[in-house]
């Protein structure tokens, strides 16, 4: 479960695996929720639409494979 965004500096939208291990990346989803970790002030922004939808056009479940590097663009 992510509790907080990432303390600064951290590169913004980089890949997961670029730190994580693939185990700890497995689990997670590019969810709304996921998301409103870091852009908390966004939470009224179109909800409850999922932020992939529009902000990477495809759903969380097509976006997932970016978080561990398999060849999508973050």
């Amino acid at each position: 479960a992510i509790t907080g965004a990432h303390a600064r500096p951290v590169v913004a939208h980089s890949r997961c695996d670029a730190c994580h291990s693939p185990a700890r990346i497995a689990p997670l989803s590019p969810t709304r929720s996921f998301c409103l970790t870091c852009h908390a002030p966004e939470v009224d922004h179109h909800a409850p639409t999922e932020c992939a939808s529009c902000h990477f056009l495809r759903d969380p479940a097509e976006f997932q494979p970016a978080l561990h590097g398999a060849g999508m663009a973050p």
